[in-house]
């Protein structure tokens, strides 16, 4: 029986649609990201009005770009510029352009203000589609590496060890540098230093700069921790925290790659350079949007509950309840805020605490008094089947979005550095996710043709 193949011709011209709206289908998700970035008003964008050097790449068409790929689980700028020539969609979003990688890195280090304005245009697009209802909302943090290595990381007492000994090297070479120009006048480069003394000079620098910033850190954590002590209420459950050291001490550490990024433990064991990066999903809805996010330097959540609420508040007042697990708990952090808004937050107590609370009625202070009962009332709130509902409703909201980012989208690990430029690319990865959530809804509710 005779054979019957499929002819591969690569030799024969081919010509691609001649409309690039016929390049992908009317349901492709490139579609609506393009829809979804024209919402975001010109006024919004950065542009460059002096109209010097090249035609600039409109603001709208890079954002466009910046989303599908990172919805997409491509995240590295070089990437991106490849998929400019490989992927059909990306090329329908470009117009057939091919903005260079340096260019799509500069966009996205620059345009922080531009992803939270259309991060806000996305959620009135999900209200209009009846996608957003906000009453609960569940907070939850997950840790992301930082785009720095273990290895560069340095304590105050190996850095105040190394100096010296550069300075010892610095000054050595240096002198040695200046003997051989004395002996080959006329012949040394003087714009010019010799290897081994720019690079022992730069590890100087760097040692240098490190040690300016730890100070300045421990001056801004200690100065952050006093506001906080002053802003306690006393007549409620909970003691002040704890003051904090305005110097580094000599365990302090700190990345010589990203000063920001803290060392964080994983789930696995180890510790490793990251970020805590913290979300706020609606749960009244099976649609778990993203309402609000950030990120933070802390390994710890405990302090965290506070400024994600005034955060989710601040831009969704009409929310009425806050759902965290234990790892907010913090009786200090929950009473102020349901007094200052109304709010009634579902916190399971830490086991953990339970112990120490156990010291007889008697020997208690009025402060750990007030704190034993702020807690027994969360604690018999949290005991009941309300309360075990409220944490199935958490788990299956907030833990799936933070699922979905990790596994589906890919994204374990930042890619700029600096903590304000890393907390603007995950509002970029916030803004992927809620379009592609709003483009799973419009294929589920046969809108568009399913894929």
């Amino acid at each position: 029986m005779a054979r019957r193949m499929v002819n591969i011709d690569r030799d024969t011209p081919l010509l691609l649609a001649p409309s690039i709206q016929d390049w992908i289908a009317d349901d492709d998700m490139a579609r609506l990201v393009v829809d979804a970035v024209s919402l975001v008003g010109e006024q919004e964008m950065s542009f460059n009005w002096n109209g010097t050097g090249s035609e600039q790449y409109p603001p709208q068409m890079m954002l466009a770009l910046l989303i599908f790929c990172y919805s997409s689980g491509i995240f590295s700028s070089r990437r991106i510029e490849l998929a400019t020539y490989r992927d059909i969609a990306v090329r329908f979003i470009t117009g057939d352009t091919h903005p260079d990688h340096d260019t799509i890195a500069r966009f996205r280090r620059e345009n922080g203000p531009l992803f939270k304005a259309c991060f806000i245009r996305v959620l009135e697009l999900a209200r209009e589609m009846k996608i957003k209802r906000i009453g609960a909302v569940a907070i939850d943090g997950t840790k992301l590496e930082a785009a720095a290595s273990k290895k560069r990381v340095r304590s105050l007492e190996q850095i105040q060890e190394r100096l010296p000994k550069l300075d010892e090297l610095v000054d050595e070479l240096t002198a040695q540098a200046r003997k051989a120009d004395g002996e080959a006048a006329g012949e040394a480069d003087g714009g010019r230093l010799p290897g081994h003394l720019a690079q022992a000079t730069a590890r100087r620098g760097e040692l240098r700069r490190a040690l300016a910033a730890l100070g300045e850190k421990s001056r801004v954590e200690s100065a952050k921790r006093d506001s906080e002590r002053s802003a306690h209420d006393d007549e409620g459950p909970g003691e002040p925290p704890r003051r904090l050291p305005a110097e580094p001490q000599a365990e302090d550490t700190i990345n010589l790659t990203d000063p920001d990024a803290k060392l964080l433990p994983g789930k696995k064991g180890g510790c490793h350079p990251g970020y805590n990066a913290q979300l706020a999903v609606q749960a009244d809805s099976a649609l778990p949007l993203i309402l609000a996010g950030a990120v933070c330097d802390s390994p710890s959540d405990r302090r965290k509950l506070a400024p994600m609420v005034d955060l989710t508040l601040e831009r969704h007042p009409e929310t009425d309840r806050v759902l965290v697990d234990s790892g907010y708990d913090n009786s200090s952090q929950i009473y102020r805020l349901e007094k200052r808004y109304g709010v009634v937050v579902y916190c399971p107590p830490e086991e953990r605490k339970e112990q120490k609370e156990a010291k007889p009625a008697g020997r208690r202070s009025k402060a750990r008094q007030r704190t034993a009962d702020f807690r027994e009332g969360m604690r018999a709130c949290m005991r009941g089947g309300f309360g075990q509902g409220v944490r199935q409703l958490r788990a299956t909201t907030v833990e799936p979005v933070i699922g979905w980012i990790k596994e589906r989208m890919g994204f374990r690990r930042f890619h700029l550095r600096g903590l304000s430029k890393v907390g603007l690319e995950w509002d970029l990865v916030c803004l992927a996710f809620n379009l592609s959530l709003i483009h799973r809804v419009k294929c589920s509710a046969g809108k568009v043709a399913a894929p």
